[in-house]
């Protein structure tokens, strides 16, 4: 009893420290205003193809084509990659926008936006804070007095996992209701109803998108975690973390980027405004046993090198 005591006491003292060091915060404002702006880049793409939609239409009708029947044709020559029926092309890509936006249907280009273009950012950074405020502010001495090192880091582990699925509910649940004012708003701007969606559009399963997502999530944050540990700072893995995630390109199959990409474009469909990596060809059950083992490396390795290293901190 005592136990479980100490480990609800020091569970509701991490929460509340992340809640209070604005670090919860800064991680939500942060997704949430980038999910914004993803709702704000699905309206300005939607216009845009309504636009190009009529200039299209308006063209081929003035030089005598049926465009009504090139609007049952595909966008596209079967295995070609080349869009040789724009007014199809930009149908589609309007239609798609629309059903996107309609809010639960958001959730996926959300996800896509986030999870590969920030999160491994925003929770690479959320991790190494979380990681070396203690040495930061010389508590860690004193938690030493109270705990084990074990417990310390299974602390911060688990309510660094309560604070991820928070961050991402609250997030997902704002961009679905920007998504339906968004819809309203642009109901105004074009005759939605004229452009229904084709039967054959698909954003992919979304429990296997949910679950990825949380997956990922944990493992940036382990990154971070990890790299805290090891430096005892902020400045410096931050620094590695910009760069491997801005300037360094792909490196082969079995790069961390990579092993990302061939299992997301197995459950994503990458249909709204990001579009991801064609990744170097590797299994996709490969590809998620690794980043699995890899996952589970981090947290081991942080667990071994964090027992290490307290008894000499300061």
């Amino acid at each position: 009893m005592k136990s479980t005591v100490t480990i609800w006491d020091s569970l509701k003292k991490e929460f509340l420290y992340q809640r209070y060091s604005h670090v919860l915060w800064i991680t939500l404002v942060s997704t949430v205003f980038l999910s914004l702006v993803n709702v704000y880049g699905l309206i300005s793409k939607a216009i845009n193809a309504y636009n190009n939609y009529l200039k299209s239409y308006t063209f081929y009708k003035e030089q005598g084509v049926d465009v009504e029947a090139l609007l049952k044709l595909p966008a596209s020559t079967p295995g070609s990659s080349l869009t040789d029926n724009s007014v199809r092309y930009y149908y589609d890509q309007l239609s798609s926008t629309i059903y996107i936006l309609d809010g639960v249907h958001l959730i996926t280009p959300t996800l896509e936006w986030l999870l590969f273009a920030f999160c491994p950012i925003i929770f690479g950074l959320y991790g190494l804070y979380v990681a070396t405020y203690d040495y930061k502010y010389k508590t860690l001495k004193l938690k030493m007095l109270h705990a084990t090192p074990k417990h310390i880091l299974t602390v911060k582990f688990i309510v660094s996992l309560i604070c991820i699925i928070m961050v991402m509910v609250i997030t997902l649940i704002i961009s679905c209701l920007s998504g339906l004012v968004a819809s309203i708003y642009l109901s105004k701007k074009v005759p939605v109803y004229s452009f229904p969606i084709v039967d054959t559009f698909s954003i992919g399963s979304l429990p296997l998108q949910l679950l990825y997502a949380l997956f990922l999530c944990i493992i940036f944050t382990a990154i971070g975690f990890l790299l805290g540990i090891i430096f005892k700072t902020t400045l410096f893995p931050a620094i590695l973390i910009f760069v491997y995630n801005f300037f360094v390109p792909l490196l082969g199959k079995y790069d961390f980027k990579n092993l990302i990409a061939s299992v997301a474009h197995s459950i994503f469909s990458f249909k709204g405004k990001f579009e991801l990596i064609v990744p170097v060809p590797i299994p996709v059950t490969q590809s998620l046993l690794i980043l699995l083992l890899f996952c589970l490396l981090l947290i081991a390795g942080s667990f071994l090198l964090f027992k290490r290293q307290s008894k000499y901190t300061h």
